[in-house]
């Protein structure tokens, strides 16, 4: 779920944004596995079964301004330029619990019998805190139905113990129908 606010009535365009994430998945599979116990001499089976679960809570509060330029090369094209500042907060939890459970036939009688057990809990919760300070900067050259958008953003991520700064550049080409 995603909300924002942005107020345009002024020079700077400041924006709220509010936003939740969430989700689950489970899997189960069974795997064959050749057990060796030196007394048994069995073949078995391990049986795994996951389930992982996420949730996400962000605040983000930004400032920009769009800066244009009409009838630059013709009197059909336009030039628009937007610097946007943002800082990211929120709180993020990961959950990820396996049970394992390994069983071995016994041949002589055709009958499964518990082998071993083993649990892992894992559970990475985070409070609420900064998470990234962005700096954006958006263009576009628009003439009739041709654009042209370019992006590069800088990002400082600040949970992150090594490596915080990270910058991508994308653009996009297109023709309005």
């Amino acid at each position: 779920m995603y909300g924002y606010f942005t107020y345009r009535k002024s020079w700077i365009r400041p924006t709220v944004a509010v936003s939740y994430g969430w989700g689950s998945r489970s899997d189960y599979s069974e795997r064959e596995e050749q057990l060796i116990d030196l007394r048994l001499r069995r073949r078995g089976f391990t049986y795994i079964n996951t389930e992982e679960s996420i949730s996400d809570f962000s605040l983000i509060a930004s400032i920009r301004h769009d800066f244009y330029w009409l009838d630059v090369l013709t009197y059909k094209d336009h030039i628009r330029f937007t610097p946007q500042l943002s800082f990211t907060s929120g709180t993020q939890k990961f959950g990820f619990n396996q049970k394992s459970n390994t069983y071995v036939n016994v041949l002589r009688n055709n009958s499964s019998v518990l082998y071993s057990s083993d649990n892992v809990y894992l559970d990475d919760e985070l409070k609420f805190q900064p998470l990234a300070l962005t700096m954006n900067f958006r263009g576009e050259y628009s003439m009739g139905k041709f654009f042209i958008q370019p992006q590069f953003a800088l990002d400082y991520y600040f949970p992150a113990t090594t490596d915080n700064f990270s910058s991508f550049f994308s653009i996009n080409v297109g023709f309005m129908f």
